[in-house]
């Protein structure tokens, strides 16, 4: 192993570290709101349903509070302490045809993220497995109730642009880079890292659609060596699903994990998409060719 993977396996041992650091202080500061709240008895029972406990604002607070705590500090954290984090992190630049690329490239890609959608609802999971599938529904459920257009403006804050760049600064600024020098290969590093981003979330009926959604973020990430296009794409791929609600109610919610979806026309968008895809990637490639 040279000095190029040892140092990027140590920079994600680190990551690491921080990320149990800043999971600590944030499960601290859960246990501190029950203690305040009178519910003792959950603390001595380790019962941390926050469904059960907590009301859709405060969700959203604790919501709010995982990603700075589990994402942006470490995050922060380790590109402030190693050097070969910071420096491969790329730069913040914003080019316009870059841009409308990566906005491209994600709209295309929707009807195969919706068929992927799809195809994992009709993989069937243990009990156990569905019993956290059922509870995460129902937190995401009270997270996207919304009665004005101030709910709205609120959960677009915490759900969209804040997880857009936390999780866009930690898994393609941070993990995918050093994974691309752990590996000494760009793809694997790409294809390792969306694997990682999709199995984090612990949401195993989303984790196909999700992989191939850190797919297109890493390799827009790849491309214009700047984290402004997967953060905002990040942010366009979940507003767009928050405005959904919005204007659809939660039982779009219902009919999207229930899997009520019209397959045949997916499937039929998604066959459609790949020629549009495939010319749309060559003469990006190719512009960028010129280029370098």
């Amino acid at each position: 192993m040279n000095f190029q993977s040892k140092d990027a396996l140590n920079n994600l041992l680190l990551l690491i570290l921080y990320v149990f650091l800043g999971l600590f202080f944030f499960f601290l500061t859960i246990m501190l709101a029950l203690l305040f709240s009178g519910d003792v008895e959950s603390i001595k029972a380790g019962n941390f349903n926050l469904s059960e406990k907590f009301s859709g604002n405060t969700l959203l607070t604790i919501q709010l509070l995982s990603h700075i705590f589990g994402l942006i500090l470490p995050a922060f954290l380790i590109s402030r302490s190693r050097n070969s984090v910071k420096n491969f992190l790329g730069t913040l630049h914003f080019s316009g045809s870059s841009f409308m690329f990566s906005v491209a490239l994600l709209l295309l890609s929707l009807p195969l993220i919706n068929l992927l959608t799809y195809i994992n609802l009709q993989i069937p999971l243990p009990d156990f497995l569905s019993g956290k599938e059922k509870q995460m529904e129902e937190i995401i459920k009270q997270f996207l109730q919304m009665n004005s257009f101030l709910d709205l403006l609120i959960r677009i804050i915490i759900i969209a642009i804040i997880p857009a760049i936390g999780e866009e600064w930690i898994f393609r600024g941070v993990i995918q880079n050093q994974l691309i020098r752990v590996f000494n290969n760009k793809w694997m590093g790409l294809i390792v890292a969306s694997i990682v981003f999709s199995g984090i979330h612990m949401q195993f009926q989303g984790f196909l659609p999700r992989m191939a959604l850190g797919l297109i973020l890493g390799y827009t990430y790849i491309k214009s060596n700047s984290l402004v296009q997967p953060i905002f794409l990040h942010f366009l791929f979940n507003g767009m699903q928050v405005i959904m609600v919005y204007v659809l109610g939660v039982d779009a919610i219902d009919n999207q994990l229930q899997g009520k979806m019209e397959w045949q026309s997916i499937s039929i968008l998604s066959i459609l998409s790949i020629p549009l895809l495939y010319l749309l990637l060559t003469k990006y490639n190719k512009q960028t060719a010129k280029v370098t």
